[in-house]
């Protein structure tokens, strides 16, 4: 809706133009040049990109009138306007890199409403002291509204302490206003402080009345955008080697390409952009062996325990080697030459004999004690503890408590009282109100005890493979854990309202916890522990209190964390 708001105020503006023009305005006054960084008498200068729609074709011409939405009227010639086609549309203005030649910089503008100005040092963009000041703070807000009038704005004095730097400016429309551009100097003109204008007739500011009055139509069903982090492409650069890794101790340039170990070319030095675009292209190209190799590899940890390459986060020379190279290879071939399909290859592994192997040895132990003793080459399959979330998921799954809705807002962790600390957010249910882990919020300070217990990894890095211990705290949150055992009692009183007799009973909740029935061995001990907690509650044995107790019990088997 966004975009097709834009194309209509553009059009719109456009036709307006015309309609301005027949009009017979009076050319623009014309004024003296000097040296400037950049203007647009000419249009948008080379290297100077645009993301979002407030800056698409916003660049006026300079002997020329065009009518401007967002100011209803005419624009001023020679500048970049993000009002140009209406005050709803936002955007970013970006110049290429250039080299700090003098300690100041002045910019000739004009905005209205919520706008923003940052000259950036060296790339560092996120980082508040390398994101230089105007006056003193970062040119938006009231600092940055010049209540539709053109004024120079000079960016900070500490300017001085990065001539020679590589720096580049951005200027940015962020709401229902605007913000235009005449241009960028290292010196401010004591006799120039307006850009150059029309002088138009009665009849001019008649025919524009009409196409206002649509715009102001087309704007009310324009949305505001949604946004979300993200990185622009900027001109291409090359980066020096900072020796021992200093930044205040470069080294030569060196010119941007893929790893020469695999093979690759450098980037020519006339290719526009980044180089992230044709980076990406080398990292998926079915030439190189290494992404479809690493990527095979983790989904063979992530489904038997341990990878091909049990280092998945290092294929070096710091790594393991594979158990079954030929085996990687081959299929990481096939993953390239089907599509890059994660869902098939995920299928392929599932479905073949070795996934269907039994985790007990069908040969002779000593045998293959002797050959084979820690199972690197799977003689028969690997038990495995199943991760965190699963074990949190799977409960709710058993007491029938999981919503399984997908997407949503994320669901605030929920707070003990020991969970303290700076920035205490307001907690969530105790069952994370049914929803699946991955929608359970993550703050780094108030982290879910209970897949803490069970080596989920802290959210502070990436982690290809997790840690996997067994160790006495996890049996301790399976017994004693407020949401296992409420988790219990709701699968209790679901059973018993679903199933009256209890054997019957007894062999759902097995299928429903174990995917299989009980043995007579089993079903006994169910009923002679069943007989004591009723006698211990002085209950009814069909008591749900009774049967939450079972239930409990059954989430605390090995069996139930464990596959084999």
């Amino acid at each position: 809706r966004i975009e097709q708001g834009a194309a209509e105020l553009r059009a719109l503006q456009q036709e307006a133009t015309r309609a301005l023009q027949e009009a017979r305005p009076a050319a623009p006054e014309g004024r003296g040049r000097r040296e400037v960084i950049a203007d647009f008498d000419t249009g948008l200068p080379d290297g100077w990109t645009t993301s979002g729609e407030a800056f698409v074709d916003a660049v006026t011409p300079a002997g020329r009138p065009v009518v401007s939405l967002g100011d209803r009227g005419v624009a001023a010639a020679g500048v970049a306007d993000s009002g140009l086609h209406g005050k709803k549309l936002q955007g970013d203005l970006r110049s290429p890199t250039f080299t700090l030649e003098q300690p100041k910089l002045y910019v000739l503008m004009k905005s209205t409403g919520p706008v923003q100005v940052r000259v950036v040092v060296d790339g560092h963009f996120m980082h508040e002291f390398h994101t230089l000041l105007v006056k003193g703070t970062i040119l938006k807000g009231k600092g940055a509204d010049t209540k539709g009038k053109w004024e120079w704005k000079q960016f900070a004095a500490d300017l001085v302490k990065y001539v020679g730097h590589e720096v580049y400016l951005e200027f940015s429309d962020l709401g229902d206003g605007s913000i235009a551009i005449d241009e960028i100097s290292y010196e401010r003109p004591g006799d120039y402080n307006q850009p150059r204008g029309f002088e138009l007739g009665e009849a001019a500011a008649n025919a524009l009345a009409p196409f206002l009055a649509r715009a102001a139509e087309i704007e009310k069903r324009v949305p505001a955008p949604v946004r979300a982090l993200g990185t622009a492409d900027g001109n291409a650069e090359n980066e020096r080697v900072h020796i021992r890794g200093s930044h205040a101790n470069l080294g030569e340039e060196v010119p941007r390409r893929f790893l020469e170990a695999l093979g690759g070319n450098a980037v020519p030095a006339d290719e526009p952009g980044s180089g992230r675009l044709q980076l990406a292209a080398r990292v998926a190209d079915p030439e190189n062996p290494l992404t479809a190799r690493v990527f095979v590899n983790r989904l063979w940890h992530h489904l038997t325990g341990r990878g091909i390459v049990p280092t998945v986060d290092d294929f070096g020379v710091m790594g393991m080697e594979p158990s079954h190279p030929q085996l990687l290879d081959w299929m990481a071939r096939d993953f390239t030459a089907n599509g890059w399909s994660m869902k098939r290859a995920i299928r392929q592994i599932v479905t073949s004999r070795t996934y269907a192997m039994s985790c007990v040895p069908a040969a002779d132990p000593a045998a293959v004690a002797r050959h084979d003793a820690d199972n690197v080459l799977l003689h028969k399959f690997r038990v495995r503890r199943l991760p965190a979330e699963s074990i949190r998921d799977g409960v709710l799954a058993t007491s029938g408590r999981l919503d399984r809705r997908m997407f949503g807002d994320s669901v605030p962790v929920h707070l003990t009282t020991f969970m303290e600390g700076r920035g205490r957010p307001k907690g969530g249910p105790l069952d994370g109100a049914g929803r699946r882990s991955i929608y359970i919020a993550i703050r780094r300070n108030f982290l879910p005890d209970f897949q803490m217990a069970f080596d989920m990894p802290s959210p502070f890095s990436t982690m290809g493979r997790r840690s996997v211990s067994n160790v006495p705290a996890q049996a301790l949150v399976m017994m004693n854990d407020p949401f296992v055992i409420g988790q219990a009692g709701v699968w209790a009183k679901r059973l018993c309202g679903e199933i009256p007799e209890s054997g019957a009973r007894i062999r759902r909740a097995y299928l429903e916890a174990f995917s299989r029935e009980p043995s007579e061995a089993e079903v006994g001990a169910a009923r002679e522990f069943l007989a004591a907690q009723a006698k211990l509650h002085g209950c009814p044995p069909g008591d749900p209190k009774v049967w939450g107790d079972f239930c409990h019990v059954l989430f605390n088997q090995k069996e139930y964390i464990f596959l084999r």
